[in-house]
């Protein structure tokens, strides 16, 4: 308890990861260069406007390609984490992130727009309340935001979502303002 109070509020770590799928990646990224340098100097509103669409899913594509490529890391992460018997959030924007997760860790409680809202609470009760419960997956839509996830102390952003906001909005799941 001495040591308490010298610690910080929070502390992020960042952590680098070269994707194992770079060549996918590489490929999907020159397709995206491709189309923005045909369709995003046209001159015309419609055409413009017609190709926004396909440009975000093109740029989610890359999104989910990346996630899937840092699974190397994320997997052996999460499992230090839990394993020494710590609770922690993952974070994720994309079901197929969540699904291979689940391949390693098939206990695994979710927050997802897959779950319904019966099956969030249940979720979310059971992670806050039950010491053998200690991997939860939080989608940024269904849970980044109104869930209290305290229980937890550590939280990982395998995908970060499209705003500061929603990135510290979702870190406030576990961390409340003066706790340490």
């Amino acid at each position: 308890s001495l040591v308490l109070k010298d610690l910080p509020e929070k502390t992020r770590q960042f952590l680098e990861v070269e994707i194992s799928n770079r060549q996918e990646y590489n490929i999907a990224e020159e397709d995206l260069v491709q189309y923005l340098r045909k369709y995003v100097k046209a001159s015309r509103k419609q055409i413009r406007k017609s190709m926004r669409g396909e440009m975000m899913v093109k740029i989610s594509c890359l999104r989910q390609i990346a996630a899937r490529g840092k699974m190397h890391v994320a997997i052996p992460f999460i499992h230090d984490v839990i394993d020494g018997g710590n609770k922690l959030i993952v974070f994720v924007f994309h079901k197929t992130v969540t699904d291979e997760i689940r391949k390693f860790f098939p206990d695994v409680v979710t927050v997802t727009g897959s779950d319904t809202a019966d099956q969030k609470q249940k979720a979310i009760d059971r992670f806050q309340t039950d010491p053998s419960c200690r991997l939860i997956v939080v989608n940024y839509r269904s849970g980044g935001c109104g869930v209290t996830l305290t229980a937890a102390t550590r939280e990982l952003f395998i995908e970060l979502p499209w705003t500061c906001a929603d990135c510290e909005q979702s870190e406030a799941r576990a961390h409340r303002n003066g706790q340490k």
